[in-house]
C-alpha cells in the first residue's frame, strides 16, 4: 500500500468492492457472484482505457482554467462535462446489473427490494430529524471538508463566503426522499420481470433525473448554483500557498488516473489509437500527446 496512492489502491479494488455492496443487498450464491466478479473485471478493464482518459482531460481543463479568471461559469461547464461522463458509466454499467437481475431468484428479487426500503427507512432517520440548524451545518460541514482538501486551510474571508452560500440553500433532503420512495416503488414493479422488464428498468436508472418533480429539479438547480459561485469564488480568492496545494492536489491525481490508462492500454495492444503513457501537464510548455488524443477518438465512439 505504501507504493500506491490512495486512487490506484482503491480503483484496482473496485470490482471487489462492489461485489461487497452488492453482498449488503441481496446474498448471491456462489455462481451468481463468479459470473459477477468476471463481468466487473472486465467492465473496469475497458473502463481505465475509455472512460479514465476523459477525466484526464476534464482535469486538464481544470488545471488550464486556474491561468486566468476562476468563474462559476467555468466550473459549470466542468461540472457538466463530469455529470455526462457519470451518466456514460452508469448507462455502460447497467449491462452488468440488468445480467445480475436476470440470474436472481424470484426470493432474492423479494429481499433485495426490502433491503431498499430498510435503506430508506434508515436515510428518513438520519436525515429527516435534523433541524435546520443541523442540516445547514452538515451542508457547511460537507463542503468546507472538500474545498479545503483541495486548497488547504480556508481563510476568515473563505469561510464567510461559505457560510453565506450554505445559509441560502434549498432544504432538500424531504424531497429527495420523497423522490427515492417512488423510484424504489417503481422499480419493484417493473423487477417482477414481466417481458420487457430490462427495458423499463434501464429507462428508470438513465432517465431519473427527468422523471423528478418540478420542485425537485428546482431546488437542485438552486443549491447547485449556490454551490458553484461560492467555489468560483473561494477559488479565485485563493493565496499562493493554496494555488500550490491545489495544482499538486489535481496534477497528484491526474498522474494517478494517467497511470491506470496505461495499465489498461497494456491490455489492449491491438488497438492503434491507445498508446501507454500520459500527455504533458498543462502549462509545462509541452504538448498533449497520448491520453488526451485517446479522449477525442473515444469521444466520438
Amino acid at each position: 500500500m505504501a507504493a500506491c496512492s490512495t486512487t490506484t489502491f482503491v480503483y484496482n479494488r473496485l470490482h471487489t468492492l462492489i461485489l461487497w455492496v452488492v453482498d449488503d443487498y441481496v446474498d448471491l450464491s456462489k455462481p451468481q457472484s463468479s459470473a459477477l466478479d468476471a463481468m466487473l473485471v472486465e467492465y473496469f478493464n475497458r473502463h481505465r482505457w475509455e472512460h479514465l482518459p476523459r477525466y484526464v482531460a476534464i482535469l486538464d481543463q481544470a488545471l488550464v482554467m486556474l491561468d486566468s479568471e476562476v468563474t462559476a461559469e467555468k466550473l459549470t461547464v466542468l461540472y457538466r462535462q463530469t455529470e455526462a461522463e457519470l451518466a456514460r458509466e452508469q448507462s455502460q454499467s447497467l449491462h452488468w446489473m440488468l445480467a445480475v437481475g436476470e440470474s436472481l431468484t424470484d426470493a432474492q428479487i423479494e429481499d433485495f427490494i426490502a433491503t431498499l426500503h430498510d435503506k430508506q427507512a434508515e436515510y428518513e432517520e438520519e436525515y429527516l430529524e435534523r433541524d435546520e440548524e443541523e442540516f445547514r451545518r452538515d451542508t457547511y460541514k460537507n463542503l468546507q471538508e472538500t474545498l479545503a482538501d483541495y486548497l488547504g486551510r480556508l481563510s476568515g474571508d473563505q469561510v464567510a463566503l461559505l457560510n453565506t452560500a450554505t445559509g441560502q440553500f434549498a432544504r432538500w433532503d424531504y424531497i429527495w426522499l420523497e423522490d427515492r420512495q417512488q423510484w424504489v416503488d417503481t422499480l419493484a414493479v417493473h423487477l417482477q420481470r414481466q417481458p420487457g422488464w430490462q427495458q423499463q428498468v434501464r429507462r428508470l436508472v438513465e432517465n431519473r433525473y427527468d422523471m423528478t418533480s418540478v420542485q425537485y429539479k428546482d431546488i437542485y438547480s438552486h443549491n447547485l448554483g449556490l454551490t458553484l459561485e461560492a467555489t468560483a469564488a473561494i477559488i479565485a480568492s485563493r493565496t499562493e500557498k493554496q494555488d500550490r496545494h491545489l495544482r499538486r492536489k489535481l496534477r497528484s491525481l491526474r498522474e494517478d488516473l494517467c497511470l491506470l490508462v496505461s495499465q489498461g492500454i497494456e491490455k489492449k495492444p491491438e488497438n492503434p489509437t491507445l498508446q501507454a503513457g500520459c500527455p504533458s501537464v498543462p502549462g509545462s510548455g509541452l504538448s498533449h500527446s497520448t491520453v488526451s488524443q485517446a479522449t477525442v477518438s473515444l469521444s466520438h465512439r
